[in-house]
C-alpha cells in the first residue's frame, strides 16, 4: 500500500507559469503573514503538487509555494517542447 501511494506522489504534473506571479508560502496569506518565497516567475517551468479551487500548491526547485490556478498552462511553450527527446 505505501509503494502504491509513494508512487503516486511521484507523477506530478509539469505547468509553466503564463503570469508574472509570485509563489507565496500560505495559500490565503493575510497582510500579516503574506510570505514571498520567489517572485515574477512568468514561463518558468513548476510541478503541479496539489489543486484546490482556485489555487495549485506547486514546487520549482528546492522551493514550494502556491500561485492562482489562472497562472498556470500545462501546455509546454514551443521552445522548450522542441528540445523535448
Amino acid at each position: 500500500m505505501l509503494i502504491a501511494l509513494f508512487g503516486a506522489l511521484a507523477l506530478a504534473d509539469d505547468a509553466w507559469l503564463i503570469q508574472d506571479v509570485d509563489l507565496l508560502r500560505w495559500p490565503d496569506p493575510s497582510e500579516s503573514r503574506e510570505v514571498v518565497v520567489a517572485e515574477g516567475l512568468t514561463g518558468d517551468k513548476v510541478e503541479i503538487l496539489f489543486r484546490d479551487t482556485d489555487l495549485i500548491r506547486v514546487r520549482k526547485g528546492g522551493d514550494f509555494g502556491w500561485v492562482p490556478a489562472s497562472a498556470l498552462t500545462e501546455t509546454a511553450p514551443e521552445d522548450t517542447a522542441a528540445e523535448a527527446p
